[in-house]
């Protein structure tokens, strides 16, 4: 599949062992879900969100707010979901989520805003 929007985002210079594609765009919120070799569970939607709670703790005052974010498991994947809301620095928490998860071993590929269809009338 071709990723229209990867040459608008610069997730290949975070140094991951795993694509990460973004398939669309969806205003201020991001959802990544989350492929592993091994097929998700229970365990890994864990082992991601504890990465990603680690990673947002150091951002923990009410000016530094990394954003809404929600893990959880859906079918075949670990999906979190990142509401942007009033957040000043959005690239470092749409960036953070990837850097949070980069050492986690087995992910396959990462796709943000897998589902979202608002940019399928976009021709980029």
């Amino acid at each position: 599949m071709e990723y229209k929007l990867d040459n608008y985002f610069s997730f290949d210079t975070l140094g991951t062992y795993f694509e990460v594609h973004v398939a669309g765009l969806d205003g201020e919120c991001f959802e990544y879900n989350i492929y592993f070799e091994d097929g998700a569970n229970e365990e890994r939607a864990e082992e991601v969100g504890k990465a990603i709670e680690k990673w947002a703790s150091q951002y923990d005052s009410e000016d530094d707010y990394p954003g809404y974010i929600d893990v959880s498991l859906v079918e075949g994947s670990v999906f979190v979901y990142l509401d942007l809301g009033s957040i000043e620095d959005c690239d470092r928490s749409i960036y953070g989520i990837v850097e949070a998860i980069k050492d986690i071993k087995g992910i396959k590929s990462v796709i943000v805003n897998e589902s979202s269809d608002g940019m399928d009338d976009f021709d980029m």
